[in-house]
């Protein structure tokens, strides 16, 4: 296997450097999209093309590119349009498959090992995986688990392709053309940790989210900039049914 990855930026760089220095030595190329604008619209403040060369400088990523959302276009079809860019990039580098990444999930490499493994047994059209999800602080848990799954390894031949029937109920812009034969890791296995809530500016994420219409977003912000491990949590989609716990972290990840 030839793995490949590419990591969509927009806001959350701060994650980069150290998603990428935790999985280098067990993926062969490592691609980043990045934008100046939002699918909102929005322009983001930040050097994020100097962090680029420097962690290619580095040998954190192999390449980068910059995408333009067509804005006449919905946030989904544009993210869908770069999860295929990211994918093709991986195609070019002689990829044989491929993980389309947000900056800012990570993966224990040891896990992904054994995953690659798995994935060469076998023809699959993708696999599966559960998600942990984090709030505030890269040691904060969300527990108990929101059992949230998404897409991961997938030979390049398969697409990301918005389909409205898929066999996992999971975001639309990571589901595939092809879709029958599919491995799904358990909890035991490998798990994507998801610093879905730790943000260096938690406003810019949300602001430029499909998830941001669910939250009052100053409500959030005020609740979100108290908050301290073990409290109850305001999250979609059940809100106050949930609290964290104090865990290692596991990725040195430090929020400047």
């Amino acid at each position: 296997m030839k793995l490949g990855i590419c990591y969509m930026v927009f806001d959350g760089e701060e994650f980069l450097e150290f998603a990428t220095k935790s999985i280098r030595k067990s993926i062969d190329f490592i691609s980043v999209t990045f934008q100046t604008i939002s699918y909102f619209g929005n322009k983001t403040d930040s050097p994020t093309e100097d962090l680029l060369k420097k962690l290619k400088k580095e040998n954190l990523i192999d390449e980068y590119i910059h995408f333009q959302p067509d804005l006449t276009l919905s946030p989904k079809q544009n993210e869908l349009n770069l999860r295929n860019i990211g994918l093709n990039l991986s195609r070019l580098a002689g990829c044989t498959h491929h993980i389309s990444a947000d900056v800012d999930e990570f993966y224990d490499s040891s896990q992904l090992e054994f995953a690659k493994e798995e994935m060469e047994k076998e023809n699959y059209d993708f696999s599966m995986i559960p998600i942990d999800t984090y709030y505030k602080n890269p040691c904060f848990l969300v527990v108990p688990d929101q059992k949230l799954s998404v897409t991961f390894i997938h030979p390049v031949r398969n697409e990301y392709s918005i389909e409205k029937e898929f066999p996992f109920s999971i975001e639309i812009t990571r589901r595939f053309k092809f879709k029958e034969k599919y491995r799904v890791f358990s909890r035991d296995e490998i798990i994507m940790h998801h610093m879905s809530y730790v943000r260096k500016d938690i406003w810019k994420k949300f602001a430029n989210s499909d998830n941001g219409k669910f939250y009052n977003l100053k409500k959030f912000a005020s609740i979100y900039n108290k908050y301290e491990v073990g409290e109850r949590l305001y999250l979609i989609p059940d809100y106050l049914n949930r609290r964290t716990k104090l865990v290692e972290n596991k990725f040195n990840i430090e929020i400047k």
